[in-house]
C-alpha cells in the first residue's frame, strides 16, 4: 500500500533511465556516425587521383592506406 502512494516516484525513474538509455544510444550513433564519414574521406583521399590533390596524396599516401 505504502508503495501504491508514492507511485509518480517510481514513474518518474522509469521515465529518466528511458531517457538516459535514449540519450546514450543517440550519443553512440554520432560517434559511429562521425566515424564511418572519417573513414570514408580517408578512403577517398587514398583513392583521390585527381590533378590538385596528386602531388599532397602521393607523398602521404603510406600515412592514410593500409
Amino acid at each position: 500500500m505504502h508503495c501504491l502512494q508514492h507511485l509518480y516516484v517510481y514513474a518518474v525513474l522509469v521515465f529518466e533511465a528511458m531517457a538516459t538509455f535514449v540519450g546514450q544510444v543517440s550519443v553512440l550513433s554520432l560517434i559511429a556516425l562521425f566515424g564511418a564519414a572519417t573513414t570514408a574521406m580517408v578512403s577517398h583521399r587514398c583513392l583521390d587521383s585527381s590533378p590538385l590533390h596528386a602531388p599532397a596524396a602521393r607523398n602521404h599516401v603510406g600515412l592514410f592506406c593500409r
